[in-house]
């Protein structure tokens, strides 16, 4: 008798072990970029823009260009596209090929995590400040 009640409070304490797990709740925090960058770029080259964060459930991203939503981050689709960006709400990865003039501004990154009760929880990464180098004629005088 006493190993069907040991045998039934452990399954009690199984169930009420994984009920608790589904339902972990960790607000996401930004692990990269850890602070506020500048990028030079040179015309006509991509660059990568990496936005990491940790959380439970697993965050998803979003990028932010100037302060507006960038039309292309948004978390909707696997895989977002334009024919000069592309990202990933999965990883945080924004890729600009072929740099120009019209990307140079302010990103943001946002990681979102949507709980179970249908609350999300936001954090926001620092600037990352693109700018796209350009060389000029000097005038001495």
């Amino acid at each position: 008798m006493a190993t069907g009640m040991v045998t039934s409070s452990l399954l009690l304490l199984s169930l009420l072990t994984f009920s608790l797990s589904q339902d972990v709740r960790i607000p996401p925090k930004i692990i990269e970029p850890k602070t506020e960058t500048e990028k030079f770029v040179s015309p006509k080259r991509d660059i990568t823009l990496d936005c990491k964060a940790t959380g439970t459930p697993q965050p998803r991203y979003e990028w932010y260009y100037n302060s507006l939503s960038f039309p292309v981050a948004k978390a909707g689709n696997p895989m977002n596209t334009t024919e000069h960006v592309t990202f990933d709400p999965v990883t945080g990865r924004l890729t600009i090929k072929e740099i120009s003039d019209r990307e140079e501004g302010e990103y943001f990154c946002w990681a979102k995590t949507t709980f179970s009760n249908q609350r999300t929880a936001v954090a926001v990464s620092p600037k990352i400040l693109v700018t796209v180098a350009r060389i000029g004629f000097w005038n001495s005088g």
